[in-house]
């Protein structure tokens, strides 16, 4: 089977990326640091400026979006690190490699933008993405911190070099 095609989104297809951001949103309203109902509120001038700020990726197949991940760097990050976050894949996709092809597609990027370290953070519970993570040589960091959207949920910290 033939793998996606993954490619960058351009800040003039903002649509696109709120089309497929609020897709991850309704699908997995607990795996990320925002809610539908917030970025459903978004204007275009937000879209744009998310996509001006940090890298957006969304994986395709057969001319469909199955999959979204972001990559960044954070203000008071170190200067060697980035950050890859909001990984979503559409249900009909997990177990397959798009995720796989969407966390390489951030350390590329990472990597061409002059980081040595991409970090990650897994929410305490989701097992699945723990032990995918750890297969892309991702390991804990030790730090962990609550949800800012719920505080009853801590998320541990991963990095890895590139």
């Amino acid at each position: 089977m033939k793998g996606a095609v993954i490619r960058r989104v351009a800040p003039a297809e903002w649509e696109l990326l709120r089309t497929v951001r609020l897709a991850a949103l309704q699908d997995a309203p607990f795996a990320f640091e925002s809610t539908y109902e917030r970025e459903l509120a978004f204007t275009e001038a937000d879209w744009r400026l998310l996509l001006t700020t940090f890298v957006g990726f969304i994986a395709w197949m057969n001319d469909q979006p199955v999959g979204l991940v972001f990559g960044g760097r954070f203000e008071g990050a170190a200067t060697h690190e980035r950050e890859l976050f909001s990984m979503w894949v559409s249900p009909d996709q997990r177990g397959t490699k798009v995720a796989m092809e969407l966390v390489t597609a951030v350390k590329m990027w990472a990597k061409d933008d002059g980081a040595e370290v991409l970090a990650l953070w897994v929410n305490d519970g989701n097992d699945r993405a723990f032990r995918f993570y750890k297969k892309l040589c991702f390991t804990p960091t030790g730090k962990r911190e609550p949800l800012v959207i719920d505080p009853t949920v801590i998320a541990a910290e991963l990095s890895c070099f590139l």
